[in-house]
């Protein structure tokens, strides 16, 4: 990619490296290990400083809150509030009922949460999944049902769009997503077969443009507001898993990687399992919105 500098950040590896998420107000990454159900962190003065703490279960999402020092993980059993300064986690937030457990989610521009089942089925099965939303005082609402493996929710600037990978399927759906939360209107955005992979966590940058993991197509893609590819960015591991525009400008992408043979994954590539670092890609990110309970 012309200008672009890819690296890794400190000695960082992770086994299941997932849900990267910057702190504007701390200048701090956050992100999760899914194989040592760890949750971790670094600050951008010190990147090779990482600061990790077990958790009782599988880490699959992170969002902030507007108290800078606690954030929302999600685990098997809901969502966890983490207290990085204490080192504390406890649950906050439990499941709904009869729902085994979420994968990735995002915080709209209101702090309500949007997420989606987990499933490690194989391609083709039935869809069984569902979308959720949290919001107090609704609670849980279960938005979409007849989905697969729920990654890379994005929700765009003006609140009134949001994006959903189906891994299962190799889709992006992009749908309107109105103040109530009722999902309508749903296309498929982008296919990612030609790609080499599926889509995993996303985010969106200042243009509108989506940026997807392609994990298992060793490369990150960024797709314009219309589904259009505009480019991948080729990696130096096979199995990237999320992305985040960090830094002092938001115009550096982070991105996690797979680093152990775990679930029928074989990873590949030199820097399996690192916290890359993409500079020079000419985009910049958006703020994080934070929830507020």
């Amino acid at each position: 990619m012309n200008g672009s500098r890819i690296g890794a950040v400190g000695n960082v590896r992770t086994g299941w490296g997932e849900s990267a998420r910057w702190d504007e107000a701390l200048q701090r990454l956050y992100f999760v290990d899914c194989a040592s159900n760890a949750f971790a962190w670094f600050d951008a003065a010190a990147p090779d400083v990482v600061v990790s703490i077990a958790l009782p279960s599988l880490p699959t999402a992170v969002y902030l809150t507007t108290d800078v020092d606690r954030v929302l993980v999600q685990l098997d059993e809901g969502l966890y509030a983490v207290v990085p300064s204490r080192r504390e986690a406890s649950l906050a937030i439990a499941m709904p009922p009869n729902e085994p457990r979420f994968n990735d989610g995002v915080a709209d521009a209101s702090g309500a949460i949007v997420t989606g089942s987990l499933l490690l089925d194989p391609p083709g099965a039935p869809a069984a999944g569902r979308y959720w939303r949290y919001a107090p005082p609704a609670g849980w609402t279960r938005i979409l049902e007849g989905k697969g493996n729920t990654n890379g929710p994005c929700v765009t600037a003006d609140g009134r769009h949001l994006y959903v990978a189906d891994s299962t399927a190799s889709l992006i759906y992009r749908f309107d997503y109105p103040p109530s939360g009722d999902l309508v209107g749903e296309r498929v955005f982008a296919d990612t077969t030609p790609l080499g992979g599926l889509p995993d966590g996303a985010t969106l940058d200042a243009e509108g443009c989506l940026w997807s993991a392609i994990v298992g197509g060793s490369c990150v893609a960024q797709f314009a507001p219309d589904g259009v590819l505009l480019r991948a960015v080729d990696l130096p591991t096979s199995h990237p898993t999320s992305v985040a525009f960090g830094g002092r400008n938001l115009d550096t992408l982070y991105v996690t990687t797979i680093g152990a043979s775990l679930l029928g994954v074989e990873p590949t590539g030199e820097l399996a399992g690192a916290l890359l670092a993409i500079e020079g890609l000419g985009s910049q990110g958006l703020p994080t919105p934070r929830c507020p309970f």
